[in-house]
């Protein structure tokens, strides 16, 4: 990767620093102007650019800049963050959040794991009770529950956290609803959030409502809200959910430019019950939106070719009896195999109790991801996640 030959590059530059500092005129680093020296830092991933604000002041100035920050977003690679769970007793066993780098050269060990303690002010106790809701540019968003395996928004379901894991920022938001999107408004020039609450007469109303300061603004009411809550993919300015409604009305959009809900069929045979999407699921992956589900033992896989005209095509089918045959399940566990990212030839598979999978569509091999940090019986919820720098600092508790 590009970021392993910078840092390799700045080591030798800091020992070059560890011993008489040279001048601009030297030739050596000090001699390379600020632009060429924060275009370099900012091809770095979030968590070395940290590391090396100690090295020197210069360093620690231009990656403080205002503009920095968007500047490395712009070059960051996406990663996938997911958070695992396990239960004792119908209790959930800690915090987990770990990530999936699929660029790694690393082939076997992809997965890393995000500290808990980067998720500050929290007790080991707080903690256990959060549950991963979605992610922005680095930020992360965490709903408080309970550890209850049947309930788990038993207690304050409407209490929300926003951090940054790598600058280690956060803030406690109140959303007085169901939060389902997270997201940054370009033109706004700022992050918002989007909520629910159901009336009295089965209807929903959702709200648009922005960090700084939390003002809300009510749209609807709709007969449908999202099927689940959590990580919306996020392609073409949009947000997209499935929704419990009829296939008519199975894929729920907002576009983030102009606040605008829509409901849209899913992609594949349609009907007049819920059959043809109950088990289906949205992804994003390299800026394409993918929709798949498990019918018959075999995964389906279409990808959203032309947003405009809504036209999906079939991608590819994976015969999971067959192909993964080195992994029996029960037949509900075809069922419950997730597809976490497509790249090239390759997908990457969760499958209950085995863990992750890459897979080689063309050859039909597969290689199971070897991390020795994940155990058996674990469930999980993911999102994309893109290391940043972004700051929390201009928000307050809301």
């Amino acid at each position: 990767m590009e970021n392993s030959r910078c840092v390799a590059w700045l080591s030798r530059v800091w020992t070059q620093l560890t011993g008489p500092s040279p001048t601009r005129g030297d030739g050596g680093f000090e001699s390379l102007p600020d632009e060429v020296v924060t275009d370099i830092l900012s091809r770095l991933q979030a968590d070395q650019v940290v590391k090396l604000r100690s090295v020197c002041r210069r360093w620690c100035a231009l990656t403080a800049a205002p503009n920095f920050a968007q500047r490395h977003l712009e070059k960051a690679a996406p990663l996938i963050v997911f958070q695992a769970f396990y239960w004792t007793y119908h209790r959930r066993d800690g915090f987990h959040l770990f990530y999936v780098d699929t660029c790694s050269k690393r082939k076997k060990k992809l997965i890393g794991k995000i500290s808990s303690t980067r998720i500050l002010h929290m007790s080991s106790t707080t903690q256990r009770h959060l549950k991963l809701c979605g992610s922005c540019n680095g930020l992360l968003i965490f709903q408080r529950g309970t550890p209850d395996k049947y309930d788990f928004e038993k207690v304050a379901p409407f209490t929300y956290y926003i951090c940054n894991p790598i600058i280690q920022e956060l803030i406690t938001v109140r959303a007085g609803g169901k939060v389902f999107g997270f997201f940054f408004h370009s033109l706004a020039n700022e992050y918002q959030l989007l909520r629910f609450n159901q009336s009295s007469d089965d209807q929903f109303r959702f709200g648009i409502g922005s960090l700084g300061p939390m003002m809300w603004r009510e749209v609807g009411p709709f007969p449908y809200r999202p099927r689940e809550l959590n990580a919306p993919p996020v392609v073409n300015g949009c947000l997209h959910w499935m929704a419990i409604g009829p296939c008519s009305h199975s894929i729920m959009l907002f576009r983030i430019e102009d606040g605008e809900f829509r409901f849209m069929p899913h992609p594949g045979k349609l009907n007049q019950s819920c059959e043809g999407h109950e088990n289906m699921h949205l992804l994003s992956s390299k800026g394409r939106l993918y929709a798949y589900r498990t019918y018959a033992k075999v995964l389906g896989i279409w990808v959203l070719e032309d947003a405009a005209s809504w036209r999906w095509v079939k991608k590819f089918n994976v015969h999971l009896e067959r192909d993964l045959k080195q992994f029996p399940r029960s037949y509900q566990g075809f069922f419950e195999t997730k597809l976490w990212d497509v790249w090239n030839d390759q997908l990457l598979l969760m499958l209950p109790g085995k863990g992750l999978l890459r897979y080689q569509r063309q050859s039909k091999r597969i290689m199971k991801v070897q991390s020795g940090r994940l155990k058996k019986g674990f469930k999980m919820i993911s999102a994309e996640y893109t290391g940043s720098l972004v700051s929390l600092s201009g928000y307050c508790e809301r």
